[in-house]
């Protein structure tokens, strides 16, 4: 049983070839991890022609978009119908700033998919690169929903996934896990954290040098989210948003008093623009 090519990963590559040249070596001693695709998306620092180049002891497949930058959830739902399409009865999005996976992860992930096979996303605990503690395990709650698994990379039961679809791509990226998790909820699947394996997260690898595409999203969601699916109260809902639009003030409070001008305007606009396309429009 073992043996059966029951596992793949999903991960995505945006100039980012160390992070994702450590990640496929971490990820090539998972046992049972039988094909890894890696998503080519629209890098532009030269590293396109770099990853094709990549060799592992697990096989992997890149899925260029060909210079479009689709970016996360476009991306990985792209990597997701390929391991769909191939019959792979579980895929393991994670993103690239991960290493040091637990070697036996895919063999207790199978155990409690065996066990439990209602599990539709699983997930384990996760580290910093220091060693820190940064999540898994704990019952966390976020926009009002309650969740255990961690948001850096998680194993998802393809059968739900024929049931409920893939990443909301509207959303471009952030809350998607969210709004997956409701989703999977709402079909009669559960969530499931085993804190027994684990794998270490940067954090902010990536995200920080995109100023643009982390306020705007995080502040156009937030906002979107809370309208459609209203968590908690009004008061509730209030502190949910305000605490995503403080955090991206806070980024261009002190992109101000650092003196970058640039980054300063592209935090106040996409902040402004956020706000604005957040609360005129709706997301479904």
């Amino acid at each position: 049983m073992f043996n059966m090519p029951i596992f793949c990963t999903v991960i995505r590559h945006h100039n980012s070839y160390d992070l994702t040249t450590n990640c496929v070596k971490s990820l090539e001693n998972i046992k049972l991890n039988s094909q890894i695709f890696i998503i080519e998306d629209g890098s532009t620092d030269g590293s396109e022609k770099k990853i094709k180049t990549l060799k592992s002891k697990v096989p992997i497949k890149i899925i260029s978009t060909k210079g479009v930058h689709l970016e996360y959830c476009r991306a990985l739902n792209l990597g997701i119908k390929h391991a769909l399409k191939e019959n792979f009865k579980y895929i393991f999005v994670v993103n690239t700033d991960t290493k040091k996976f637990s070697t036996n992860y895919f063999e207790v992930a199978l155990k409690d998919f065996e066990k439990d096979p209602s599990i539709g996303k699983w997930g384990s605990k996760v580290y910093d690169y220091d060693g820190k503690r940064r999540g898994g395990g704990e019952v966390m709650h976020k926009l009002g929903i309650n969740l255990t698994t961690p948001t850096e990379g998680y194993i998802l039961n393809s059968k739900a996934l024929d049931q409920i679809g893939l990443f909301d791509e509207k959303l471009y990226r952030y809350f998607e896990d969210l709004d997956l998790i409701i989703r999977l909820r709402s079909s009669g699947y559960s969530i499931f954290c085993n804190m027994t394996v684990s794998f270490d997260h940067l954090g902010g690898g990536l995200s920080g040098n995109y100023p643009y595409i982390r306020n705007y999203y995080r502040v156009r969601n937030v906002i979107w989210f809370i309208k459609h699916y209203k968590p908690g109260n009004i008061y509730n809902r209030l502190h949910y948003i305000g605490s995503y639009i403080k955090g991206s003030l806070i980024r261009l409070l002190n992109s101000i008093k650092n003196g970058e001008i640039k980054r300063s305007a592209v935090l106040f606009y996409s902040v402004v623009k956020g706000i604005t396309i957040g609360t005129l429009t709706k997301w479904k």
